[in-house]
């Protein structure tokens, strides 16, 4: 019996839960997980719980989780942020939208037409709405949801416009057209947090600058605002 619980505390030790944004461990590469992984083959794996920004933050603040990743910007009273990638932010216009065609779109074209919104868990609802606010008007929608494949989908009938970040835009797709959006403006920044003043065990202490390095060396041009 002793022997049983010591095997499953070992096995539930080398289980490393994240709460991960949606979109997020894609976007910083798969490879970023699978190599810090095959470096510590059968010692470590991940319990990657992928959400909402908001909710992802919440796993971590309830101590359900020591690290999360989610999009800025973020409460640097709560938590301790470092900043791994900055992407674009791209309009989705169908073929048969009215802006297809015209040469130059910018954001105040888009005042008069349908579009859609992420739910109030998403940061990037919040950060749409400010730039949009910035340019003049506000971004009122028809529909809103969390089911961020149902809305790219949707755009892409030409059912409203939709914002997202450059790791769902399939920009290769034809009849399709994605308007990148300024990005000093309004871009969709990855963030690694984790709980403010408390110090981590050990091996999620190598996890945080393992990742860290890993987009230091492969993100760090992403943080400019070109």
């Amino acid at each position: 019996m002793v022997e049983n619980v010591q095997d499953r505390l070992r096995e539930e030790k080398k289980y490393i839960p994240l709460a991960i944004g949606y979109g997020i461990m894609h976007s910083l590469s798969t490879n970023m997980w699978n190599n810090y992984l095959h470096a510590h083959k059968g010692v470590t794996e991940f319990r990657p719980l992928d959400m909402p920004d908001y909710a992802a933050e919440r796993e971590v603040l309830d101590r359900r989780v020591d690290l999360g990743f989610t999009i800025g910007p973020v409460d640097e009273s709560c938590f301790e942020a470092r900043l791994l990638k900055r992407s674009r932010m791209y309009l989705i216009l169908a073929q048969t939208h009215h802006l297809y065609q015209k040469e130059t779109v910018c954001i105040e074209d888009i005042k008069h037409f349908g579009r859609f919104a992420y739910s109030r868990s998403f940061k990037s609802r919040e950060n749409i709405e400010r730039f949009c606010r910035a340019h003049g008007f506000e971004y009122t929608s028809h529909y809103e949801s969390s089911d961020l494949a149902s809305l790219i989908q949707m755009s892409t009938e030409n059912r409203g416009i939709f914002i997202i970040p450059e790791c769902y835009a399939d920009l290769g797709r034809i009849g399709v057209r994605y308007v990148p959006l300024p990005k000093n403006e309004l871009s969709w920044d990855i963030y690694m947090i984790r709980r403010r003043n408390e110090k981590l065990p050990l091996r999620l202490e190598e996890l945080w600058n393992y990742c860290i390095a890993f987009c230091n060396q492969h993100h760090a041009h992403t943080l400019d605002d070109k």
